[in-house]
């Protein structure tokens, strides 16, 4: 069902052709009217604040490759997302609970049980959640976004990884997302822990054909069948290719061109043996006949 200002633009057009990516869009433009009270068809980044605009704008894109691939990855943003505002000193960032006198040395909240300290990404050193610059002089929101941005770069970076069938390069991608341990950054690390067995899984059955494509191609080298070796080979994916197939590769190349360079001597030789024995032959013919009357 279309409703305008708050549906995507593709269903419009076809909406047999949407995905999960239109309900992208609609919570994008619930969010803005939420904010704003006008619907997406006013949607204008300039009247958001800072800290959510650009989540808004990739959400609302009317590009669908532009989108979030799905609400849960849209979520995962919107929850984690910080603000330039930061709580009042002693406020605890998950429920609000304001301590107050000696409260205000806890290191966890006294009414829901929530780090009231963060480590500082460049440091490590804990900070009360309500500092804005650790001792070390770096700016504890502006780190973390900054973080955030290069986890959520990295998310996208694995579906298309994924697409690619790169599956060695996602599984390390994954590996490194979920050592995220910041407490503001652990929805990236649980996304990461969720899809690694998988991604792990597919890349060692990648290995596994390459490997099997190697040794069929080293059985056919040893037959004195490089071509056949070498066409072996190419039917591994580039993103599944390692060193070793890199190397049998290279052995069926030079057995190629050996085996190519020795049959145009062999030709050579064997024009010449032609050339001699016609000449041979003339030499013959011409002694034979004797000299003219």
């Amino acid at each position: 069902m279309f409703t305008p200002g708050f549906s995507a633009p593709e269903l419009q057009i076809d909406a047999r052709s949407a995905d999960r990516r239109a309900d992208v869009y609609s919570l994008g433009a619930t969010l803005w009217f939420t904010l704003t009270g006008t619907d997406a068809d006013a949607f204008d980044p300039s009247q958001l604040p800072i800290g959510i605009r650009p989540t808004l704008v990739r959400a609302l894109a009317r590009d669908i490759e532009h989108r979030f691939p799905t609400a849960e990855d849209l979520g995962r943003v919107l929850r984690s997302r910080s603000d330039d505002r930061l709580p009042a000193r002693g406020q605890c960032l998950a429920c609000g609970h304001l301590h107050l006198g000696p409260a205000l040395n806890r290191r966890i909240c006294e009414d829901c049980g929530c780090p009231l300290a963060e480590a500082c990404l460049a440091c490590g050193r804990d900070n009360p959640v309500w500092i804005r610059y650790c001792d070390c002089g770096c700016n504890l929101p502006e780190a973390i976004d900054h973080q955030r941005d290069r986890l959520e770069l990295a998310c996208r970076r694995y579906g298309e990884l994924m697409a690619s069938q790169d599956y060695e390069q996602a599984a390390r991608l994954l590996a490194e997302v979920a050592e995220a341990i910041h407490p503001r950054l652990q929805d990236y690390r649980s996304w990461a822990e969720v899809r690694l067995p998988e991604a792990e899984w597919k890349r060692a059955e990648s290995r596994q054909a390459c490997r099997h494509a190697v040794e069929e191609a080293r059985s056919l080298l040893h037959g004195r069948y490089p071509r056949e070796a070498l066409a072996r080979l190419e039917q591994v994916q580039p993103a599944r290719r390692d060193k070793e197939w890199s190397k049998v590769h290279r052995c069926a190349l030079e057995l190629i061109g050996s085996y190519s360079t020795a049959s145009r001597r062999q030709a050579a030789q064997d024009g010449t043996r032609e050339a001699d024995t016609a000449a041979d032959r003339r030499s013959a013919r011409s002694s034979r006949s004797g000299p003219d009357p």
